[in-house]
């Protein structure tokens, strides 16, 4: 019997024609994204398991179209056939590989199933047009791509018919060939296959993408895995260490203060944007003004790298602790108590804006489950044509909107303004990139909304509500050329925290190290508020922690460490000044340890609270 009659010749090749092809969307996704990696070439031969994982998989589903096909119509329609069902999965790895060029660069991984879902078929699908259009250049090299793949297919030599083509041959050869593709879909000889975190294992480069393929990520999260169940302490240890529901002393006078709370959510902010010079023009001049006097006693840094992420960190106090974006997740329909809804419960007026449609980020489900009682997206905005661009209403006109809406209020009143003029593809006015022909489109999309925060500032200023207002400027995470610069891992999230009010030159006397989860506990902390409040942050800030990549990374002023989970492994604490430096040192031992503890606690009561849907006091 010869070899070819149980592993034909057809499929031999082409199973290394899609290797061949996925060996250079790796080295495609380097070119585009080299900034971000410290490769040493040995990713991409990590990178070869995961490739011959795909391939098993994919052809989990070819072989059996060849053999049933051979069987019913024939060898050559059996070719026919094979060749179709292969042009249609090539097609999904080729748009997966295009997407992540682009999309890596946002998130630093690769993108999820439920992201395309939301994407492609959910609310933001009318975002992609705009998209297709600013990176027309993936569109046409994922075309370009498909027809290498057909002339490379076509070159393929498949031979004469076998000889022996009994059906019990036929059906031998089918399951052994099958078999063989289980094993290499596996790839582990372990209980559980081969999966997205074992491109991390004993690996110290930047980031594990590299040595994954899109579509083997998109597979491998079409059902969101479980959150892992580890027990790290016994609930009453537990309880010593962390609990989320704040009590806040109430103020010593008999009356509640209630000060009008202005919230600024800027699109894509880093903190080394801020007195930046640009070819001889300040970059954000009015911002750079403010920080100077409110933001230089706060380091601040974002809970994610994604918009989802940051209305659930900063009103419902829930930090980005699983793989996937909390609204994302199987338990974004969990029920919380967001802080827009504890002001409405104090009399306030609570609403919120942003210039594009509700569907937006989900920010239209989102702001209602946070507990606003009014929102103000561009169907409720009355606008003029200069005033709209492709993503939605330029910032400055939605917050001379909002200017409006704020002094018809007759009661004191939290409001919430999320820009997107410096959102991709960084459509503003015209007008102003006339003004700085200098500044490429995207930096000066960044002057067009510090200028469009000055005049909001200086008409709020004439009225009767600022005084007795506090103002929270921040962003929602890094922009993408910030992060190409990146050399640790709070470079990744440093962001502007400003929190002031017009009455005193500064709130905070004492340095602090604030998440967008402490933000909302901090202010409730400074005005005595006599409410419980779920956060998993800290009244002016403690350690912070953000899981980035499978790793949880924890760190303060004085050092950082971080918990490999799948390796129950601490990493070498890492100290950063002098009088630290001496891990060694008994008391610094001691915060260390401590540090450790209240992340066990905060991770435990944190994963339960998902499970059980009680992320609320």
């Amino acid at each position: 019997m010869k070899f070819t009659a149980l592993f034909p010749r057809f499929l031999g090749y082409l199973f290394l024609l899609f290797l061949l092809f996925l060996s250079y969307f790796r080295f495609q996704f380097w070119l585009f994204n080299h900034s971000f990696f410290d490769s040493d070439g040995l990713d991409f031969l990590i990178g070869l398991r995961f490739d011959l994982s795909l391939a098993g998989y994919l052809f989990l589903l070819i072989i059996p179209v060849y053999f049933a096909s051979y069987i019913l119509f024939g060898y050559e329609n059996a070719l026919r056939f094979t060749k179709g069902i292969s042009m249609v999965l090539f097609a999904l790895i080729a748009f997966t590989e295009c997407w992540d060029l682009a999309y890596f660069q946002y998130t630093l991984k690769r993108c999820s199933f439920e992201l395309y879902g939301f994407y492609l078929g959910g609310e933001e699908k009318n975002q992609m047009l705009p998209w297709l259009t600013h990176f027309w250049y993936l569109v046409l090299l994922f075309g370009i791509m498909n027809v290498l793949f057909y002339i490379g297919l076509n070159r393929i030599k498949p031979g004469k018919e076998p000889e022996e083509t009994r059906p019990f041959l036929l059906a031998f050869s089918g399951l052994l060939t099958l078999s063989l593709s289980v094993g290499l879909a596996r790839n582990s000889f372990d209980l559980k296959p081969l999966g997205i975190l074992d491109a991390n294992v004993n690996r110290t480069n930047k980031n594990p993408s590299l040595a994954l393929n899109s579509l083997f990520v998109v597979l491998k999260t079409i059902q969101n895995k479980k959150l892992p169940d580890y027990s790290y302490l016994p609930r009453s240890e537990e309880a010593k260490y962390f609990n989320p529901t704040w009590n806040f002393n109430p103020s010593n006078d008999s009356t509640v203060r209630k000060p009008n709370l202005i919230f600024f959510v800027i699109e894509s902010l880093g903190s080394q944007q801020i007195g930046k010079t640009l070819n001889g023009v300040v970059l954000t001049p009015f911002l750079d003004s403010l920080n100077t006097i409110h933001g230089k006693n706060i380091r601040g840094y974002a809970e994610g790298k994604t918009s989802i992420e940051v209305l659930p960190a900063l009103f419902a106090g829930i930090p980005s602790w699983q793989d996937q974006p909390y609204v994302l997740s199987d338990y974004a329909l969990n029920q919380w108590v967001g802080f827009p809804q504890l002001c409405n419960n104090l009399g306030y007026r609570t609403c919120f804006f942003h210039g594009a449609s509700d569907q937006s980020m989900r920010f239209g489900a989102v702001q209602r489950s946070l507990g606003f009682s009014e929102a103000f997206f561009s169907d409720k905005i009355t606008h003029t044509a200069a005033d709209l661009g492709s993503w939605g209403i330029h910032d400055e006109p939605m917050l001379k909107a909002m200017n409006n809406q704020l002094k018809a209020s007759s009661k004191p009143f939290m409001a919430t303004f999320f820009s997107l003029s410096t959102h991709e593809p960084y459509d503003i006015p015209p007008s102003y990139l006339k003004k700085f022909p200098m500044l490429t489109k995207e930096q000066a999309s960044y002057r067009y909304l510090d200028d469009a925060l000055k005049s909001f500032f200086i008409n709020a200023a004439k009225e009767k509500w600022f005084a007795n207002s506090i103002f929270v400027i921040t962003a929602d995470h890094t922009p993408v050329h910030l992060d190409q610069k990146a050399t640790s891992i709070q470079d990744y999230y440093n962001i502007p925290i400003l929190i002031f009010s017009p009455n005193q030159p500064s709130l905070f006397l004492e340095k602090l190290t604030l998440g967008h989860v402490d933000i909302i506990p901090t202010i409730a902390s400074l005005l005595h508020w006599n409410l419980p409040l779920y956060s998993f942050g800290s009244p002016y800030g403690q350690d912070q922690i953000r899981y980035f990549n499978g790793v949880f990374h924890l760190w303060n002023s004085d050092y950082a460490l971080h918990f490999d989970e799948k390796k129950q492994q601490w990493s070498e604490p890492k100290a950063y000044h002098s009088s630290t430096s001496r891990i060694e040192n008994s008391v610094l031992k001691q915060r260390i340890n401590r540090s450790k503890l209240v992340f066990f606690a905060k991770l435990q009561r944190f994963r339960r609270d998902l499970r059980n849907n009680t992320c609320r006091p």
